[in-house]
């Protein structure tokens, strides 16, 4: 008689992990496709918001993003206008 019931409870416990298995699955999967479409999005939205190149060649430096780039092609034309200055 006490092995039947420790058979039964042995196959309840049993169903009950492989239930809370799938269902920690199912969120797990769940939560990883929502991310995946939010990514998609912010990605997508990001590529709406770009500013076209045509638009961005009136800037000035300071609102461009790469100042450093900037620098660099000031400090070449002060060199072509002033080769004196170029060499040290």
């Amino acid at each position: 008689m006490t092995g039947e019931l420790e058979a039964q409870a042995y196959g309840v416990l049993a169903t009950l992990a492989a239930l809370l298995l799938m269902l920690v699955t199912g969120g797990v999967i769940y939560l990883t496709a929502i991310e995946w479409r939010d990514k998609r999005k912010r990605a997508q939205e990001a590529l709406d918001s770009r500013t076209p190149v045509r638009k961005r060649q009136g800037q000035t430096r300071d609102q461009r993003k790469d100042p450093k780039q900037d620098r660099k092609n000031d400090k070449k034309k002060d060199k072509k206008k002033d080769p004196e200055k170029g060499r040290k």
